[in-house]
């Protein structure tokens, strides 16, 4: 925060902007919630630590 610089790459795989995101109270799942259920799925599960979807 302090630099106020992207903390690493933006993370993809959405098509509609998302609407909602949580934090696993652990720090180490992050869940997000696109606007196109029909495109996107429910919702995808990140690792922050590595960026990478880790469902669809």
């Amino acid at each position: 925060m302090a630099t106020r610089q992207p903390a690493g790459n933006p993370l993809t795989g959405h098509t509609g902007p998302v609407r909602a995101l949580a934090f696993h109270p652990d720090g180490h799942l992050l869940a997000t919630a696109s606007v196109d259920v029909f495109r996107d799925g429910p919702g995808r599960t990140w690792s922050p630590s590595s960026a990478a979807a880790t469902s669809a």
